[in-house]
């Protein structure tokens, strides 16, 4: 191919907006790593100091419910799931937001639900 014609296409690749946001998590020795990719990628932003971070439409309504219930990485796992609960179910107001909502918790690789499935 041309060299032009390359450099040309990897642009349009490297910045077309899929509509796209990523969440990655994890554990190993250190501790606990969040992570979210956005459009267009190549970049990420790492949320372990709050510990919680909210994409999608109802994002911001999600993110201002956690401010609002002090959410914070010392929170036991009892309080963190009521409060991702609530402001999952307070981001159902904004527009695209389903209703339908899977949890899991793992321990040790188990995968354990937290919520019935309705």
């Amino acid at each position: 191919m041309l060299p032009q014609a390359v450099i040309n296409i990897d642009n349009l690749i490297a910045t077309f907006n899929y509509n796209l946001e990523v969440l990655i998590a994890g554990a190993d020795d250190s501790g606990a790593h969040l992570y979210a990719i956005a459009n267009p990628g190549g970049s990420y932003d790492d949320f372990r100091p709050i510990g919680y971070v909210t994409i999608g439409s109802g994002a911001l309504h999600a993110v201002l419910s956690l401010i609002g219930l002090r959410q914070a990485p010392m929170h036991s796992l009892r309080e963190t799931v009521f409060n991702v609960y609530a402001s999952k179910r307070r981001a159902e107001a904004a527009p695209g937001v389903g209703r339908e909502t899977d949890a899991v918790t793992t321990d040790q690789g188990t995968p354990a639900p937290i919520i019935p499935p309705s």
